[in-house]
């Protein structure tokens, strides 16, 4: 495995940088640090992690919020980090509990944050911790021509704290 799960727990928010064809865009669409490509949530812990995650096919754009094993997340991936929301346990639980009423939700390829019956990445990560935290935790970027998005960026600016890093392929506590 290119990285390997350090202490993930339910709730922690899991990124990642990619080189598909849709991962320039969501890096350039950070308007803060321009890392990540994508973000899935961790719902069980343990030797190797389950991820909720919403992802599409590449060519297509056709698939929907799933479930995948630590390795299968990390397979293509050139950078990643470990995030955790700075609360009690109770809420990160929650969180992840978000995350599990979204499987199976279609990828949202338009990229609509005034609809949730789609979702792309970032707006998972979104919903699923302003539900466990009952408020706007996680906000979103401004675009050009007044279009708003939930950059990857805005996932982990605010009661984030990074747990761990993983570069060169190793996650390392921080």
């Amino acid at each position: 495995h290119k990285c390997s799960p350090v202490e993930a727990e339910p709730g922690d928010l899991v990124f990642r940088r990619d080189n598909g064809v849709w991962s320039w865009f969501f890096v350039q669409a950070s308007k803060r640090e321009k890392r990540f490509s994508h973000v899935g949530i961790v719902i069980d812990g343990g030797k190797n992690p389950t991820i909720v995650h919403a992802d599409a096919s590449e060519m297509t754009g056709v698939d929907c919020v799933r479930k995948q094993d630590w390795a299968g997340f990390f397979a293509e991936s050139v950078d990643g980090a470990l995030y955790r929301y700075d609360g009690v346990r109770y809420v990160r639980e929650k969180i992840a509990s978000e995350a599990c009423k979204r499987l199976r939700v279609p990828f949202d390829t338009g990229f609509d944050m005034s609809n949730t019956n789609k979702l792309y990445c970032s707006e998972l990560v979104r919903e699923s911790v302003n539900g466990a935290t009952s408020h706007e935790t996680i906000g979103y970027t401004m675009l050009t021509n007044c279009q708003t998005m939930i950059s990857i960026d805005d996932c982990y600016r605010t009661n984030m704290i990074k747990v761990a890093e993983c570069r060169e392929y190793r996650l390392s506590k921080m």
